[in-house]
């Protein structure tokens, strides 16, 4: 378990260098170049009025009087929301949402970029931040679409009704394509979308079948629909080609009744007949018939880790299971087979940061996944998950290239008595003494 608050006397803080999780940023931003539309500033008076000297020698030629001509600055014609959905199951995406909002004011290809959070209690509320024209603003919704407040009839088919229908709108899911129907977009149909018109609210996007053999989707105000993307090049620039009108694109999307069923959520029954590792088996061997190849091998390595934090996780996916990205990690947070083991804390709405996501410890549900797993690994490469993370930190140590750092603590468990309440830590990584002495205050 991480140490409290007061037990850090007996450890040392540390900041270590975080593994991106957009491993390769400009694929991404070259996919949305195609919406970097050069317009005319609007609003006047502009702030940074710019000297137009053709005008200025024109009216020269006309009056004979040398007054200079100002113009309004040609800036990107759209601005971007990225509106980060703030549900339970959202908080360990939160250095996801700061990375992808740090790529998009990077690319410079749009007016400006906004980060806005959805609160899941009253979704409604964000609608007074993106108050703006709709043909001048796209909004890409970062989300799961799992939260409870995605299944409940609360105020967020409202949202969604308001704002596909005056700007362009998008779910940028982190999840696979194989675990959508899962989530709440299983109330209703996947399909595909073709746009006419550059910049058009989705309300005006052709709905046809995804697949020759499906029907024909619902037409008409019945039904919205949101364009489903993932965080690929390919789906990104399908996307922007819709948003531009290019009829040879089309997008999938996800076919939503305007007024959405009500649906209770319960648990399936448990088959009593089964033992604990009959029920670790049959997880097993039908998460394994679906994942990814690079998420199972980062399940498999995670079970020799004797710790299982975010960032622990993420350090893992770098050093023994490459490959994958985000959504490997979002297939394994929704698998069924990790449970939180401080979930009561992290229920509180005050602690929904990226620092407190940070600090949600993770355990196999149920365990005897952890032993199953472990007998797929080897003796040393059951022993080279520590051995490989270590070398990380220190090839990383007192470093920083602009990711955020997650927190640790340094301390030494020779001095630690048996009786001591940090005696049963478990280390994710060692450091030697050389490594330790490059700290700063440690010099000689």
């Amino acid at each position: 378990m991480l140490p409290n608050d007061a037990d850090l006397r007996a450890v040392l803080p540390l900041r270590l260098q975080d593994v991106s999780l957009i491993s390769a940023p400009r694929p991404l931003q070259a996919a949305l170049q195609p919406l970097a539309a050069i317009a005319p500033a609007t609003w006047q008076p502009h702030p940074r009025q710019q000297l137009d000297e053709a005008a200025t020698v024109d009216a020269y030629a006309r009056t004979q009087r040398l007054w200079p001509v100002y113009t309004p600055p040609r800036e990107p014609r759209l601005s971007l929301v990225l509106l980060v959905d703030g549900g339970l199951s959202m908080q360990v995406w939160h250095r996801l949402a700061e990375e992808l909002q740090a790529l998009l004011m990077r690319a410079a290809l749009f007016r400006d970029v906004r980060t806005v959070a959805l609160d899941p209690q009253r979704p409604t509320t964000v609608l007074a931040a993106l108050a703006v024209a709709a043909e001048d603003q796209a909004v890409l919704l970062l989300s799961d679409c799992s939260g409870r407040h995605w299944w409940d009839r609360s105020g967020l088919q409202p949202l969604l009704n308001t704002l596909t229908a005056r700007c362009p709108v998008a779910i940028l899911q982190v999840l696979p394509d194989w675990m959508w129907r899962r989530t709440a977009l299983g109330i209703g149909r996947i399909v595909a979308v073709r746009n006419r018109q550059a910049f058009a609210a989705n309300r005006l996007y052709e709905r046809l079948p995804l697949h020759s053999s499906d029907p024909m989707p619902p037409q008409g105000n019945g039904h919205l629909v949101l364009p489903l993307l993932g965080l690929s090049r390919e789906s990104l620039a399908d996307w922007s080609a819709l948003v531009l009108g290019r009829v040879g694109h089309s997008v999938p999307a996800a076919c939503l009744p305007v007024v959405w069923p009500e649906i209770r959520i319960s648990s399936p029954p448990a088959n009593a007949s089964e033992s604990p590792e009959q029920q670790a088996q049959r997880r097993l061997a039908r998460y394994l018939q679906r994942c990814s190849g690079s998420a199972e091998r980062l399940l498999r390595v995670m079970a020799a880790s004797p710790v299982l934090t975010l960032p622990v996780m993420r350090l893992l996916q770098a050093t023994m299971a490459h490959g994958g990205g985000p959504l490997a990690m979002a297939e394994l947070l929704l698998s069924g087979m990790l449970k939180r083991q401080n979930d009561a804390a992290s229920q509180r709405p005050a602690l929904a940061t990226r620092r407190a996501a940070d600090r949600i410890q993770f355990a196999f549900e149920p365990p005897h996944l952890r032993d199953m797993l472990l007998n797929t690994l080897s003796g040393p490469e059951t022993a080279q998950v520590v051995q490989m993370v270590s070398e990380l930190i220190e090839h990383r140590w007192d470093q920083c290239d602009g990711v955020p750092p997650f927190h640790a603590y340094l301390l030494n468990p020779k001095l630690l008595s048996d009786d001591h309440p940090l005696a049963g830590m478990q280390p994710f990584a060692t450091v030697t003494a050389q490594i330790i002495e490059r700290l700063p205050g440690f010099e000689e």
